[in-house]
């Protein structure tokens, strides 16, 4: 099985997985979602040594956050979180 065993480092000391997932991909913007298998994909990222999870405020109106929250619950740990803040949309 394929994993993301390689590490990068941010900044001074910050090691993270070379491959990060990005939670925008939790919301709508890209069709459907289903909260439980998002929790599903979240939890095989760690399974798979993905320790970079980035999100922001914005993705889904908060559910991104709401769903790494659940997350983070059991297996804060093993996860480096980024997040954006003060991102503001244009609604038409």
């Amino acid at each position: 099985m394929a994993t993301a065993d390689r590490t990068t480092k941010l900044g001074d000391d910050l090691t993270v997985s070379a491959i990060g997932f990005g939670a925008g991909a939790l919301t709508s913007a890209y069709g459907d979602v289903d909260d439980a298998e998002s929790l599903a994909t979240l939890n095989r990222c760690l399974d798979l040594d993905v320790t970079f999870i980035d999100t922001a405020d914005v993705y889904g109106g908060g559910n991104s956050e709401r769903l790494i929250a659940k997350l983070l619950a059991d297996r804060r740990d093993e996860v480096t979180l980024a997040t954006k803040f003060g991102i503001a949309s244009n609604p038409a």
